[in-house]
């Protein structure tokens, strides 16, 4: 992914976030399988590997975990990203804690929204 690229990406992002709505995206796995994810997006943060990493709650598409919950997407995984502009902004899910110490490199949080 060039910045040209990562740049629109953030941008859209940023958008979906502070506006609270849902993003879709083809997400590449570790095994190079691309699989559509549907995602309410709750924090873009660099982790701990210098990583831009988008945590969310996927609420459709293909996933190896079972257990409901966040999930972590790398951004130089994500392609075709759309935001759902046309669907309800969605809530901020409970167990979402914006305070954890994996966002104390957060780009933005919904919670910076929540007001």
């Amino acid at each position: 992914m060039n910045n040209s690229e990562e740049t629109k990406l953030l941008r859209n992002l940023i958008t979906a976030i502070s506006n609270k709505k849902t993003i879709t995206f083809n997400y590449t796995k570790k095994d190079g399988t691309i699989k559509k994810r549907v995602v309410n997006p709750h924090t873009i943060y660099d982790d701990k590997n210098n990583n831009i990493c988008i945590d969310g709650l996927q609420i459709k598409g293909s996933s190896d975990t079972i257990t409901k919950g966040f999930k972590v997407f790398k951004l130089d995984n994500i392609t075709d990203l759309i935001v759902l502009d046309k669907v309800q902004s969605f809530e901020i899910e409970s167990i979402y804690n914006p305070d954890s110490d994996r966002y104390i490199n957060s780009i933005i949080k919904v919670s910076d929204y929540n007001k």
